[in-house]
């Protein structure tokens, strides 16, 4: 008990074969193992994935930033940040109300999960009407080309959206930037250029694709 209590490992139980009072109560610790294990296990699910669409949430994408990094740094290879942002959500909420809202997020997380189906491919909710994709090892051409998918997957699917200014249906803006992790170029500056790329997307009229510069520079350090 001490091992399992130092260790974490409740998937593991106590052996004792004799059928007397000690075996009775190490039955019973065994039982109490396993329901201890399907609650961790149930804890941690909940506690990386979003739980209005079912994909990963920040926590989940933190953490797989921070392991993605160090992969496409000690190989060589290249990380790419897609960032979409749903156009006009504020207004869909106020016109159709946020059980409506909900289900839009709902849809659009399933157009990511069946866009990027590789294993490695990160797919999360970051907050409110916005996602992220993480992508080790693809060409920033290929990643437009994904993205461009899901706006047109998005828009085929007709959700009316009469407070948009832009579109009779519900659209979404997407921004897109891919480099090698180097010392002076992080994970999270990558962010930030696909943030950018995203915010000229909106700029430029939104329901579309908008790819940062390459090859990327080290953001600037703010004063």
């Amino acid at each position: 008990m001490q091992i399992i209590r130092q260790t974490n490992n409740y998937n593991k139980h106590l052996q004792y074969k004799q059928n007397d009072d000690l075996g009775t109560l190490v039955n019973e610790c065994n039982e109490l193992l396993k329901h201890v294990s399907e609650h961790t296990e149930r804890l941690s699910t909940y506690s990386y994935k979003d739980a209005l669409t079912g994909i990963g949430n920040r926590r989940y994408f933190q953490e797989q930033l921070n392991f993605h990094q160090r992969v496409a740094k000690r190989k060589n290879m290249t990380l790419c940040v897609l960032v979409f942002d749903l156009d006009y959500f504020k207004q869909y909420n106020d016109t159709y109300g946020h059980d409506g809202g909900d289900k839009v997020l709902q849809r659009f997380a399933k157009i990511l999960e069946n866009t990027f189906t590789r294993e490695i491919d990160v797919v999360a909710r970051t907050g409110g009407e916005e996602f992220i994709v993480l992508l080790l090892d693809s060409q920033q051409a290929l990643a437009a080309g994904l993205a461009n998918r899901v706006i047109d997957k998005l828009y085929q699917q007709n959700i009316p959206h009469s407070g948009s200014a832009i579109s009779d249906r519900v659209t979404v803006s997407a921004g897109v930037a891919t480099s090698e992790i180097t010392d002076t170029l992080s994970a999270e500056s990558l962010i930030i250029h696909a943030d950018n790329a995203l915010y000229r997307a909106k700029h430029e009229g939104r329901n579309r694709v908008a790819q940062s510069t390459t090859p990327l520079r080290p953001m600037p350090t703010q004063l």
